[in-house]
């Protein structure tokens, strides 16, 4: 019996497509209120999110104050969850978790602070929670102090 010789093309062109990927772009929409308690809330971490669809990759990116004035930044914080949540944080005065803490990744203080996440081909249409962080330390009084960002929703479209 012989294989037509469209098959292969056929069978090719079908696993291609299975391996793209499935989104086009992500929409950010924050919510909530961030808190600084070294810094007032005029420099809270702030994040971002884009997709890079040639490598099917939701790169984020966590923009963090580095500090003056005796008091310094010395890590990033994002917060990655499936839910949004609104619980009170037991340190920080006024600071509120946003986002179920399903993943919790410590960023360096210096250089780019940014992360790239694999999406599968198979994933469905999501959203995404993200809060970003930054950790300070102040050498009067030698303390640390935890700032955080509003919350932000990641829908992949």
């Amino acid at each position: 019996m012989r294989i037509p010789t469209f098959l292969p093309a056929v069978l090719l062109t079908a696993a291609f497509a299975a391996a793209q990927c499935p989104f086009t772009g992500v929409a950010v929409s924050s919510y909530g209120q961030g808190c600084n308690p070294a810094f007032g809330d005029f420099q809270l971490p702030t994040v971002s999110a884009s997709l890079d669809a040639t490598a099917c990759t939701l790169d984020v990116d966590v923009s963090v104050f580095g500090g003056c004035c005796n008091t310094f930044a010395v890590g990033g914080l994002l917060v990655l969850g499936f839910q949004p949540v609104s619980v009170p944080l037991p340190f920080g005065g006024t600071c509120t978790l946003l986002a179920t803490p399903d993943v919790v990744l410590f960023l360096p203080s210096q250089g780019p602070q940014s992360v790239a996440i694999p999406l599968p081909a198979s994933l469905p249409s999501i959203a995404l929670y993200a809060q970003p962080g930054a950790l300070y330390f102040t050498t009067i009084g030698l303390s640390y102090d935890f700032a955080f960002g509003a919350g932000a929703q990641l829908d992949l479209q």
